[in-house]
């Protein structure tokens, strides 16, 4: 006899359908002057950082602390984006295989940054478009990158990414925010950023992060 018990057969049975979801994780993605630089910009420009909006299904967007509690700085403000772009575009090849993505020959970048404060969070959702908000688009996130960059030692705790398996209902898998860490995944997976701690909630103390889509435009 094996010894296997019913409750080892049934958990068997749960955990095969259960799977996990498809990411890839790179330490020290970038030259640490590069990783300094960024963060020396980020703090240079607390009083740029916008309240983090939610995107509807309308394509409007809304404000609602409860799911999200960030500050973003767009596109247009980040001044290392274009640089950071191409680090990033020279990488997506194996990224992409490593998520199981179909690297894209064309693809688009959009990119901005984000701090999430004392209390900071964003609860479990995705980044693709649905409805009316995809109707009015000119492209699909098809991949979601991450990219960290923080004080160190680090003057918060928390703020881990919790990435859900793709079916099933195993636990998240969570995965910390550590600086010059790169995280990708295909942008239906979903996910959230645990609550963040920061002590005095000092700006500098934040958790940042470098947000980055991969589109691919509509035929």
């Amino acid at each position: 006899m094996s010894g296997e018990t019913e409750q080892d057969s049934a958990a068997a049975v749960k955990s095969s359908a259960t799977r996990r979801a498809p990411h890839h994780v790179i330490d020290g993605f970038l030259e640490n002057d590069m990783a300094d630089e960024i963060l020396a910009y980020l703090l240079e420009q607390e009083d740029q950082f916008t309240t983090g909006g939610i995107l509807d299904r309308e394509g409007g967007l809304f404000v609602d602390d409860s799911i999200r509690s960030a500050y973003k700085l767009p596109f247009e403000r980040f001044a290392l984006a274009d640089h950071y772009a191409e680090k990033l575009t020279q990488a997506l090849p194996a990224i992409s295989k490593a998520c199981g993505v179909e690297p894209l020959a064309s693809p688009i970048i959009d990119i901005d940054a984000a701090a999430y404060r004392d209390g900071g969070l964003y609860t479990p959702h995705v980044d693709t478009l649905t409805h009316a908000a995809r109707t009015n688009s000119t492209a699909d996130r098809i991949l979601s990158l991450i990219y960290y960059v923080n004080r160190q030692p680090s003057g918060f705790t928390g703020g881990e990414l919790a990435l859900y398996p793709i079916f099933g209902d195993g636990q998240p898998e969570l995965i910390a925010p550590q600086h010059n860490r790169l995280v990708a995944f295909p942008s239906f997976v979903r996910h959230e950023v645990k609550p963040v701690s920061v002590p005095g909630d000092a700006f500098d103390d934040a958790r940042f992060s470098i947000n980055c889509w991969v589109l691919r435009p509509h035929n």
